[in-house]
């Protein structure tokens, strides 16, 4: 009889639970969305400030490329 467990031995003392790979693609999507949320409020805030305006949306266009690339791992 084979007994398979959804555990695993991370160390001594310690039990992690083994998570399917698309959890952590889902998990990194969410942050990285709410990233791109925040760099909409970076940027009204920074309004006046051309520079500023530029690094947030530089940043916020960085990590909407990287959502694209974690959706596209999903399908």
């Amino acid at each position: 009889m084979v007994v398979t467990s959804e555990f695993a031995v991370v160390s001594p003392g310690w039990v992690d639970v083994v998570l399917d790979p698309d959890d952590d693609l889902i998990a990194e999507l969410g942050n990285r969305m709410g990233r791109v949320w925040a760099c909409e409020r970076f940027i009204r805030l920074a309004s006046g400030n051309p520079e500023l305006v530029a690094f947030w949306e530089s940043i916020q266009l960085k990590e909407q490329e990287r959502i694209e690339q974690i959706k596209s791992l999903l399908k």
